[in-house]
């Protein structure tokens, strides 16, 4: 008998067997913490594309209201360069 574990006495063998036994249950501990790592990292990172995105749609949508705002501003000075004094349709 070389020690005891959890209060129980075992040989060299026995010890070694306890031995790969806490490994791999660490082993295990660790993968499962590597995968929710893995997955935090994925879930920031389309956040971050969203966020990309989302900025991207923002900036579309001004450029469009900038050309709307000069398409209107030409509408309006059309219809009062021909004589008119109300805009036209």
């Amino acid at each position: 008998m070389t020690g005891s574990v959890g209060g129980e006495r075992s040989d060299a063998h026995g010890s070694a067997s306890i031995d790969a036994a806490a490994f791999e249950k660490l082993r295990t501990e660790v993968s499962a913490l590597r995968r929710a790592i893995d997955t935090i990292s994925t879930h920031e990172n389309q956040s971050s594309e969203h966020a990309a995105t989302a900025g991207g749609v923002v900036k579309a949508i001004r450029g469009v209201e900038k050309r709307l705002a000069v398409l209107e501003a030409r509408r309006s000075s059309r219809s009062t360069v021909a004589g008119s004094s109300v805009p036209r349709p």
